[in-house]
């Protein structure tokens, strides 16, 4: 995968930031609307992220994807097994 490093590691904290903060959420206060508006949310995330930083510094959408998506939803789901088994 293409891309500069310090961006990907920058992308991926963002992300996992985020992560932690859904699983928090989902853990205290549980929805479905709340899960649904918290898995769009690392795409916009992307989306976003790929404009500010120019495409190819973070390696296009393979690398928002990758460390982007992968960390969001690692996040989230080590905060929320956390927080729900506290």
């Amino acid at each position: 995968m293409s891309g500069e490093p310090e961006y990907k590691l920058a992308l991926a904290a963002v992300h996992q930031g985020l992560g932690i903060l859904a699983g928090y959420l989902c853990a205290t206060r549980y929805s479905i609307v709340l899960v649904m508006a918290l898995l769009i949310l690392p795409f916009a995330l992307g989306r976003v992220l790929e404009r500010l930083l120019e495409r190819e510094r973070i390696g296009g959408a393979k690398g928002w994807i990758a460390y982007g998506l992968g960390a969001y939803l690692s996040a989230w789901m080590l905060a929320w097994t956390y927080f729900i088994n506290r």
